[in-house]
């Protein structure tokens, strides 16, 4: 009786500090607590590491592209090519022609002055005669006969040939017209015209 009641203050004591379980509590059947399950992080360290490699990349390339343009910046520009003394000279003038002495004529001295014999010569040429000019009554009889009948009645004369006028006919006509088949305005004078008919030149009053 007594090694029972040892045993029960025993598990008392034991109970009161909490290590073993009294005889009178009710045993409870364990059961295993589950293990907490955390997220799946493979997929989101897969993507991290992605985005490290493409700013790496990124990063790396950007820093040979600028290495590159500036090695192609500094690189020294090419020598210009030297050009010979001789390509450079100015080109010498060419020399003047110069025109052959102009040869004396036969008829002229060294001084050119017309020789005694040319000046001979232009007396002895005999000039040329003044054209005639006829008045009515000294036609032939045969162009006066066929000369057609012209009345003069006024002119007009002035220094410039464009302004002088002669009436026949009553009609005005100029110098170089004609006022009747055959016949010319030759010339227009001061109080008279000369006219032309079948190459006789003969003058008549106005």
């Amino acid at each position: 009786m007594s090694y029972i009641l040892d045993a029960l203050k025993k598990a008392d004591a034991e109970r009161e500090r909490g290590a073993v379980p009294g005889v009178l509590s009710q045993q409870r059947p364990f059961a295993p607590i589950p293990a907490k399950t955390g997220p799946n992080l493979k997929p989101m360290l897969a993507l991290i590491a992605g985005l490290l490699l493409l700013i790496v990349a990124g990063m790396v390339w950007r820093f040979t592209h600028e290495d590159t343009q500036t090695l192609a910046s500094t690189a020294p520009a090419p020598l210009p090519t030297p050009v010979s003394p001789a390509s450079t000279a100015a080109p010498l003038p060419a020399a003047p022609l110069l025109a052959p002495p102009p040869q004396p004529l036969a008829n002229q001295t060294a001084t050119g002055a017309p020789t005694p014999e040319t000046a001979a010569a232009k007396k002895a040429a005999p000039s040329k005669p003044a054209k005639r000019v006829y008045t009515l009554a000294e036609l032939p009889d045969n162009v006066r006969q066929t000369l057609p009948q012209l009345k003069i009645s006024g002119g007009s004369y002035s220094s410039n040939p464009a302004q002088r006028m002669l009436i026949v006919n009553n009609e005005v006509f100029q110098e170089r017209s004609q006022p009747a088949p055959g016949v010319t305005v030759e010339q227009i004078r001061q109080n008279s015209a000369v006219l032309l008919f079948r190459g006789y030149s003969f003058r008549v009053p106005y």
